[in-house]
């Protein structure tokens, strides 16, 4: 299964900028917001990880709702590629995200074989 997403980052920073710490909580995990505060609170990051978790969402055919955006981490590895884990544990979901200057967008890939 394939899993595409595209947003406006300014969509999502406005989202950040009006409910703040309670809006990051709720799209990033533990391990991502460490990230994103590292990144120092980098707009890009934030609405590319929002991009790649709705595109796994999409990809495993359940949107976000059945799986919330918190059940979907993805860390950056060791060359910094994303690494997909779904309720903590490391799936074959391959993903990449790209930003211009006013899009963020992902794509995702079940790599799993036949379900």
């Amino acid at each position: 299964m394939i899993g595409c997403d595209i947003i406006e980052i300014d969509r999502i920073w406005k989202s950040y900028e009006k409910f703040g710490y309670s809006f990051v909580k709720r799209i990033l995990s533990d391990n991502e917001y460490e990230e994103f505060i590292k990144r120092k609170k980098s707009k890009f990051f934030l609405s590319g990880r929002f991009a790649a978790k709705e595109a796994v969402a999409k990809c495993l055919k359940t949107g976000i709702g059945s799986v919330g955006f918190r059940d979907i981490e993805i860390i950056s590895g060791q060359r910094g590629e994303p690494v997909v884990y779904l309720n903590r544990k490391k799936v074959a979901i391959e993903v990449t995200i790209s930003h211009s200057k006013n899009i963020a967008m992902a794509v995702a890939f079940d790599n799993r074989g036949d379900k």
